[in-house]
């Protein structure tokens, strides 16, 4: 929808079809926020747990489904992977 021609950041709009998966991602160095718009999502957010010395693992670590009308920010590097519940849900990111 736009792209800030100062700061550079981008407005996406995601229509997801009930039931798809994004498995766990972070968004690198940039920081990102989901907003909901309809329909509902559930989003788990993930630690990084060594299991043995130069080895780690993901662990879940919050799991919560932002209202429509509602938002929430990931930093740089917040590992989380996205769900669509029910029926189609209209997303801001």
């Amino acid at each position: 929808l736009y792209r800030d021609p100062v700061h550079g950041f981008l407005l996406l709009v995601h229509a997801e079809p009930g039931g798809l998966y994004r498995s766990s991602h972070d968004h690198g160095r940039s920081w990102v926020v989901y907003g909901v718009q309809s329909g509902m999502l559930e989003v788990v957010t993930y630690a990084k747990r060594p299991i043995r010395r130069g080895i780690e693992r993901l662990v879940a670590h919050d799991s919560g489904q932002p209202r429509p009308d509602e938002a929430r920010a990931y930093l740089p590097g917040d590992m989380h992977d996205t769900r669509c519940l029910g029926g189609e849900a209209l997303l801001f990111r």
